[in-house]
């Protein structure tokens, strides 16, 4: 069965469908919601960071307007609902200079932010939710800090996490978290066994934080999770195969597990990562093949990972969600999207919800960028429905009885009773 799941466009209440994709059991198939489109809702294709997404749906991300005179960070409402929500613009919020164009949603739709501040403040971590900007914290000659990482993230609680660089002598660095009060400081480098600590940590609902940092006896840096109090466990450093070279920003499930992308020692291929901590870390996608680079990476409470790819000739991207760069593949150049032609994509470590769904952005040869969501469809609805019931396992036997090769439940290119053991596992596992 050929895979070609942008073949039909509708409209629907509060969102808009940009695909639908057919039924196989040997990938999983998905289908496409359009969040907002450059065209409609104003905004500058280029100047727009990837999407977060929350486990209830909403959809936050930043940009410029359409002439790129304005900065914004925009969300949709719950379960990806139309209009637009205007989080932030620095025509309304005269102080802010510029929003930074990727930014993090929490379950009740608040938003963190960093953003470039005109005055004596130099730039201010935000918390916003459709009404006034909170103030999480600034840098400038007189505060806390002299700068702060654009990269931010925020849990359920609202509590926002952060790393930066303190105002005092020396200009320690550190890891810093804040919800509208006194900044609570988990370390500085002035006062603790890491020794520099600049990226984009991601905090989860569990209050652990994943982080990239260097410490007295790391060689380069590492990645790190803080589990409260003096607590700090090592997810993956350059003892074994890989180098010290790790990406800014890791992911952080509910879980503590945390995914990463790597490097190996020479450089020549890298990786996506999950560890917790216990024993090494996994490797569960890599450039060995085709790919050329991994760019960001997500993972959810299922263990369920995401990532965005470029391929090796620096032109063709995808969004997979494991090795299979065919039966892994949920979106990517060359695919018919919203009546285009996607040209790129790219994915933030927070576009994977817990219900599996992926925000993207997506790049059209018509000019346009859409951010859109991918909801998977579920395996064991056969016969395509939206109900899993008899009705499922009765269309699965009477393919499989018709010889149909949309029953090659196994994907070993035959059809036999192994085939119906894999359907029946993939009907009682529900969705």
């Amino acid at each position: 069965m050929t895979r070609n799941p942008f073949t039909r466009t509708a409209a629907l209440a509060g969102a808009a469908a940009i695909g639908a994709s057919a039924h196989s059991l040997l990938a999983q198939e998905y289908s496409f919601t359009k969040v907002a489109d450059s065209a409609l809702d104003d905004f500058d294709p280029f100047s727009t960071g990837a999407p977060s997404l929350s486990d209830t749906g909403y959809v936050a991300f930043g940009t410029l307007s359409a002439d790129q005179s304005s900065s914004r960070v925009l969300r949709s409402g719950a379960d990806l609902a139309r209009p637009l929500v205007v989080i932030g613009d620095d025509q309304v919020n005269n102080e802010i200079g510029s929003f930074f164009n990727t930014v993090s949603v929490n379950n009740a739709g608040q938003v963190s932010m960093w953003a470039t501040i005109s005055g004596p403040v130099f730039e201010r971590i935000l918390r916003g939710n459709g009404g006034p900007l909170e103030l999480i914290a600034e840098a400038s000659d007189n505060e806390m800090f002299n700068f702060m990482s654009v990269i931010t993230s925020i849990s359920d609680s609202g509590t926002v996490a952060w790393q930066g660089e303190l105002n005092r002598a020396g200009f320690p660095q550190g890891l810093f978290t804040g919800n509208g009060g006194p900044v609570d400081t988990i370390f500085s480098t002035d006062s603790s066994d890491f020794t520099s600590s600049f990226a984009g940590p991601m905090i989860n609902n569990a209050g652990q934080i994943a982080f990239r940092a260097s410490t007295t006896t790391s060689d380069g840096d590492a990645i790190f999770r803080y589990d409260g109090g003096s607590s700090f466990v090592t997810i993956v450093d350059s003892s074994g195969p890989f180098s010290s070279f790790f990406d800014d920003e890791p992911a952080i499930n509910d879980l503590g597990d945390v995914a990463v992308i790597a490097f190996s020692d020479d450089f020549s291929t890298s990786y996506v990562l999950v560890g917790n901590g216990v024993g090494a870390a996994v490797a569960v996608a890599d450039t060995s093949g085709a790919l050329e680079s991994i760019n960001n990476a997500g993972i959810n409470d299922q263990g369920q990972v995401a990532f965005s790819a470029t391929f090796d000739d620096f032109f063709t991207q995808g969004i997979f969600t494991g090795p299979d760069l065919v039966a892994d593949r949920v979106i990517g150049t060359g695919d018919e999207l919203d009546g285009s032609v996607v040209t790129g994509v790219a994915m933030f470590r927070e576009g994977l919800n817990d219900s599996g769904q992926i925000a993207f952005l997506a790049f059209l040869d018509d000019g346009r960028a859409v951010v859109g969501v991918a909801t998977p469809d579920c395996a064991a609805d056969f016969n395509g429905d939206g109900v899993v019931d008899t009705r499922d396992v009765l269309a699965f036997l009477n393919a499989w009885n018709a010889d149909d090769s949309a029953s090659d439940c196994t994907g070993d290119g035959t059809l036999d009773t192994r085939d119906v053991l894999c359907f029946l596992n993939l009907w009682n596992a529900g969705c």
